[in-house]
């Protein structure tokens, strides 16, 4: 689920090795998450965006690092896009729970914990947020998405992705079937804290 002109960025810093984890799918672990989007104002300029700190549950982020596929899986397990960027899609036009099955590629590489990740994380609840949060702007597509029958027709892609060393991409624009953009930063410290999303202003 994404849209151009409203870049959501997300970060958790996550340090801590010795944090205690908690690796259950819980309601209390989705609403930690919706209440840190909830709670997080939308930035105006340059264009609507927000910046949410620690989204996901501090005793549940390491359960992500831990399952995340290997380094070395990359070449053989990710989808290679231009310039050193990886990809493996968790939900969208073809996998993922509300298409029946997961990616095969997910293969020896925690499938389960993957499947309910995207179930929650990528489920109704925050497909939901996303689109209030932005309505600000959202309100002036060309369809009525609190309409509950073009509701449905929405849903949250979502793939986990890898950027190798070098990799970058110049300013762009999104899809115009994108209506939010979601990106969750999975650091395993904040040593490259700089390193991410830049927000510029277009000189139009």
């Amino acid at each position: 689920l994404a849209a151009r002109g409203n870049r959501t960025v997300m970060s958790d810093g996550a340090k801590g090795k010795n944090r205690k984890k908690d690796c259950s799918f819980t309601p209390e672990l989705l609403q930690y998450t919706l209440d840190r989007i909830n709670n997080t104002k939308i930035t105006m300029k340059p264009y609507p965006h927000v910046y949410v700190t620690n989204v996901f549950k501090p005793s549940f982020y390491p359960c992500i690092l831990e399952k995340l596929p290997s380094k070395s899986a990359t070449m053989g397990k990710y989808n290679r896009l231009p310039k050193g960027r990886y990809v493996m899609e968790l939900q969208g036009k073809a996998h993922g729970p509300i298409r029946g099955k997961m990616n095969p590629n997910l293969r020896g590489s925690n499938p389960k914990f993957w499947e309910d990740f995207t179930r929650m994380f990528g489920g109704s609840e925050l497909k939901d947020l996303w689109l209030d949060k932005f309505h600000p702007t959202l309100k002036y597509r060309s369809i009525d998405y609190r309409d509950p029958e073009n509701r449905r027709i929405f849903f949250y892609a979502m793939d986990l992705g890898r950027d190798l060393k070098g990799y970058e991409i110049g300013a762009h624009t999104d899809t115009e079937d994108k209506w939010v953009t979601t990106l969750f930063y999975l650091p395993k410290t904040n040593h490259m804290a700089n390193v991410g999303t830049v927000v510029v202003k277009s000189k139009r």
